[in-house]
């Protein structure tokens, strides 16, 4: 404490758990100044501000923003506070809101490197595996013979629709669809890149469901729209006396930026669904 009466920026700060930055930046927006300067320059505090610095802290521990904070301390009025508390917590509470599904968001991604390991593990190897439902958005490949520079734009408006529709990124996967009579006729007819829809979200209204029920999955390092390894996996459910039913949904588990220079496939999983 300088002298008798007077507090330094440093004094006042530490007493608040503050900077000196913070207590100079206060004063120079005119929310807290000094009580005076001395003919050094320092800046002095009178021990009858510290109240007015604890409400100033204690409004910034509930969120207010500081030109919030200005205007209850110009009025002095807890009318004032009383306003802007209520919508202060309407506020926190769509916050929490946006943390609890990033967080859900990231659950999910979690998940979803946890079936890359999985699948890394029977790459090559057919087999069964039940799944409860999904729901996937859709988007049309404008031509039948696909190559990579058709396939990521429709992949990209397949995700912005998923955004525009439900405001979240493809976090749970995605991949392309190839249809029955598309199979049947190797060709790639009705086929798509999907995105699936996070669970918790509400799936558009446009948005296709892959039934809950057991899959056979057959995981390979290739493209998402390879019609050979589709047919291989149809003959392996086939042979064993498994009947395929509906699309096959051939999701990319990790595309060539995630194995570095020179990868030239990705690494997926074609799944069906089998009675």
């Amino acid at each position: 404490m300088s002298g008798n009466l007077h507090y330094s920026v440093s004094e006042m700060a530490s007493m608040f758990d503050l900077s000196r930055q913070t207590l100079i930046y206060y004063d120079k927006i005119g929310l807290f100044s000094p009580a005076e300067k001395n003919e050094a320059g320092y800046r002095l505090y009178l021990p009858a501000q510290i109240p007015a610095l604890r409400l100033i802290c204690t409004m910034r521990e509930l969120g207010l923003s500081l030109g919030e904070i200005a205007a209850v301390v110009a009025d002095h009025e807890p009318s004032r506070l009383l306003e802007r508390l209520p919508e202060q917590r309407e506020r926190i509470d769509r916050q929490i809101e946006r943390l609890v599904a990033q967080r859900d968001f990231i659950d999910q991604r979690t998940a979803f490197y946890q079936d890359v390991v999985y699948w890394q593990g029977r790459e090559g190897e057919p087999c069964v595996r039940s799944f409860p439902e999904r729901r996937v958005v859709f988007e049309p490949f404008p031509a039948l013979k696909m190559q990579r520079d058709l396939l990521h734009p429709t992949l990209s408006r397949a995700i912005k629709h998923l955004h525009a529709e439900a405001g979240v990124e493809p976090v749970a996967g995605f991949g392309a669809m190839l249809t029955e009579r598309g199979i049947d006729g190797g060709t790639l007819a009705g086929a798509g890149s999907f995105v699936v829809v996070p669970g918790g979200v509400r799936p558009p209204d446009d948005a296709l469901a892959l039934p809950a029920g057991d899959y056979a999955c057959l995981a390979r390092r290739g493209m998402p729209y390879d019609m050979p390894e589709v047919a291989r996996l149809m003959d392996w459910a086939h042979e064993r006396g498994l009947e395929p039913v509906g699309n096959v949904f051939d999701f990319c588990l990790l595309d060539t930026t995630s194995y570095g220079e020179g990868a030239a496939e990705d690494f997926c999983v074609a799944q069906v669904r089998v009675e």
